[in-house]
């Protein structure tokens, strides 16, 4: 209780109760701290509650690897071993140690605590990042020594991680990507830059601020800071030498994405078509032998995400704004028959001015010219349209149907579609028979054009569900404000976001953050 007490060369330990526990070391995992701040800091909730929610460590942290992923963990032991999935995303990956918690709680093995993860490969998963990489499949080990026969799996595992349809059905939908999404990409793409080097011309260097550029590149931007690291793709702030207009620039390293040129091609195409004001402009791209440049507007602010993680909610007016600005993205998007097939709020970044930019094209295609329907699955199962898991083909309509989730999801705080038990069939069920309800007392106070938005754009049946271009014209939109007011509304919606920069990493790097 005195400063005095303290002794030169103890140790002590410190609480923030008077309660302690005699741990013994050695024999099982001591508690981790839980910290908590006064203010919410957790994701969209799975289900309304006023009882508060403690996280590992919900202190603010940044780590640019964190994007959507499904994992399967294998449990050391007698085979067949025991598989389970766990999603990580922002929410359940704050810290190595809390995944580690979170597989120990469902793989429940024999010897106590989770201590030792690896891949398939045989390498050690030592820091968070390495949940991250290429690898998908780990196993789990508790104080065991491991052998090098672990890391090869027998028939009936590879049975049970790939056999049935449930199983499939989410991977396809492991970080929000389907498993084949080039069967919708158009044959006759094919990449075209608006730079097309030479080889003898890339071979010329241009080094700025520790980062090595082509000379065609160096001499038009200069680098500021890397902004993030993903898979095969860099981004890094940088300036234009003649305008002094700051852009994102990402690197593509080609020999890392081998298999995905198509999907990659196809994304630069259609960013190249899409000029709109509510969708991150493309500005030039340099195309090298070994890697692709792509010069992209920058987006000082966060995404859609972010603001409802620290929100909860937005006003009507403020709501109102947000999905005036995703509807005149989609319509414009629409009517050059590109699907985005990927809206969610992290794919919506959102300026210090309010204005919300459409993200991550990774996805996006364009409808075949025969009118036939598209069939692969993909998309966040938050966000996923009926007929997407019906697998009856989809059209432009799944994007309306996200939109008409992020709407609820903006004016009470949760999602429309929820399972009370975290069971994926439980709310894909919900998805395709279009049961979701406005509960008091969340809704109480939200008016009665807005919620005939929502169930105009959440009707099962396509035909019935509203166009893009109807949402922007439904009354709530026009009662909430045009011009001006609107104008007023974006700055206010500004207020939520800190002046920051969120690049979007989409299939040319690590996915943004998802909400299960």
């Amino acid at each position: 209780s005195q400063l005095e007490h303290l002794c030169e060369g103890c140790v002590y330990v410190c609480s923030s109760t008077d309660h302690f526990v005699r741990l013994p070391y050695g024999r099982q995992e001591p508690p981790r701290p839980h910290w908590t701040l006064g203010r919410s800091t957790r994701g969209i909730p799975g289900t309304p509650s006023s009882t508060p929610t403690t996280h590992h460590n919900t202190l603010p942290t940044h780590h640019g690897f964190v994007r959507p992923k499904l994992i399967t963990v294998i449990r050391n032991g007698v085979r067949p071993r025991k598989a389970v999935r766990v999603l990580l995303n922002h929410k359940t990956a704050r810290s190595f140690e809390q995944v580690l918690d979170d597989v120990t709680k469902v793989i429940k093995l024999d010897s106590g605590a989770v201590r030792k993860v690896f891949t398939l490969t045989g390498k050690p998963v030592t820091t968070l990042a390495d949940f991250f990489g290429p690898d998908d499949i780990f196993i789990a080990y508790g104080l065991e020594k491991y052998s090098h026969d672990d890391f090869d799996l027998d028939s009936e595992e590879c049975k049970h991680l790939n056999g049935a349809m449930r199983v499939r059905r989410e991977q396809r939908f492991s970080c929000g990507r389907p498993m084949s999404p080039i069967s919708d990409v158009s044959s006759n793409l094919s990449f075209q830059s608006s730079h097309s080097i030479s080889p003898k011309a890339s071979k010329k260097l241009h080094f700025t601020n520790n980062v090595v550029l082509p000379e065609t590149v160096g001499r038009l931007y200069f680098v500021r800071e890397m902004l993030g690291d993903g898979n095969f793709a860099r981004v890094y702030q940088c300036v234009s030498r003649e305008s002094g207009i700051e852009f994102a620039l990402k690197i593509i390293d080609k020999d890392k994405c081998r298999g995905k040129e198509q999907m990659i091609a196809n994304e630069v195409a259609i960013l190249r078509r899409v000029q709109h004001p509510n969708v991150v402009r493309l500005v030039e791209e340099f195309n090298f032998d070994t890697e692709l440049y792509l010069v992209m507007e920058l987006v000082k602010g966060g995404d859609l995400f972010d603001a409802i993680a620290a929100a909860t909610k937005f006003p009507e007016y403020e709501a109102s704004c947000l999905v005036s600005h995703l509807a005149s993205a989609l319509a414009h998007l629409h009517s050059l028959n590109v699907v985005h097939r990927d809206i969610k709020p992290e794919n919506l970044l959102v300026g210090v001015r309010g204005v919300l930019k459409l993200a991550d094209f990774g996805l996006a295609t364009e409808l075949p010219q025969d009118g036939s329907l598209l069939s692969t699955v993909c998309g966040t199962p938050t966000y996923v349209a009926p007929e997407i898991l019906a697998e009856t083909g989809y059209a432009l309509e799944v994007d309306v149907w996200a939109m008409g989730v992020i709407t609820y999801i903006l004016l009470c705080g949760f999602p429309p579609f929820v399972s009370q038990t975290n069971n994926q069939d439980e709310l894909f069920d919900q998805i395709l028979g279009g049961r979701f309800e406005f509960m008091a007392p969340y809704w109480d106070g939200i008016s009665a054009s807005a919620q005939d938005l929502i169930r105009g754009m959440l009707q099962v049946d396509v035909t019935q569900r509203l166009t893009a271009v109807q949402v922007l014209a439904h009354p709530w939109l026009q009662q909430q404000g045009s011009g001006a007011s609107r104008q007023s509304d974006a700055w206010q919606v500004g207020l939520h976001f800190e002046e920051r920069t969120r690049p979007s990493l989409d299939t040319t790097g690590t996915l943004p953050s998802a909400m299960s």
